[in-house]
């Protein structure tokens, strides 16, 4: 997944915008990529496993990472 936004991050340098609007950019594209990646990964284990099996999966995942971020935040103070 790196390899597409890394080219980004090189036209975007060549590019007009100024450097933050660059970091918007590539949040915002890195975060479309990921969701999209995710929503592939999520259609083909509900067509291999089922339905519920997938969506199990997908909501244990989103569950974890919730609670990896706030527990990372709880860290930090």
């Amino acid at each position: 997944m790196s390899k597409p936004l890394g080219r980004l991050e090189a036209a975007l340098a060549d590019g007009p915008l100024g450097a933050g609007l660059q970091q918007i950019a590539l949040l915002v594209s890195s975060l479309l990529l990921a969701l999209a990646v995710g929503g592939i990964t999520q259609l083909g284990l509900s067509w291999i496993l089922s339905p519920s099996w997938a969506a199990s999966l997908g909501l244990m995942a989103v569950l974890a990472g919730a609670f990896w971020s706030l527990a990372s935040r709880r860290q930090e103070d």
